[in-house]
């Protein structure tokens, strides 16, 4: 049974990841990824949470942007933005 659960409804966080991607971008998913996203995000605590941060993400960036007026760079400091700088140099 383990196998024919994991086979036919459960999936990778790998794929969960994808999938929930694809579906944030506005990519339509197919009725049986979608049913094994929400299988997955049912079993899985982290895969919660990736979505969670993953729709935070995407909601301060569509806010932050939506002005055209004022960016987000505009509200930074030159000390804050010069940090940003190096922790990206760094990774």
């Amino acid at each position: 049974m383990t196998k024919f659960c994991n086979k036919f409804f459960l999936i990778s966080c790998k794929k969960y990841s994808e999938y929930f991607s694809r579906n944030l971008d506005g990519d339509t998913l197919t009725s049986r990824e979608r049913r094994s996203m929400g299988l997955h995000y049912f079993f899985c605590t982290f895969c919660r949470r990736f979505a969670k941060q993953l729709k935070l993400i995407d909601k301060v960036s569509n806010d932050c942007f939506e002005d055209e007026k004022s960016s987000c760079c505009d509200k930074l400091s030159e000390s804050r933005k010069e940090k940003i700088r190096e922790v990206l140099k760094d990774s």
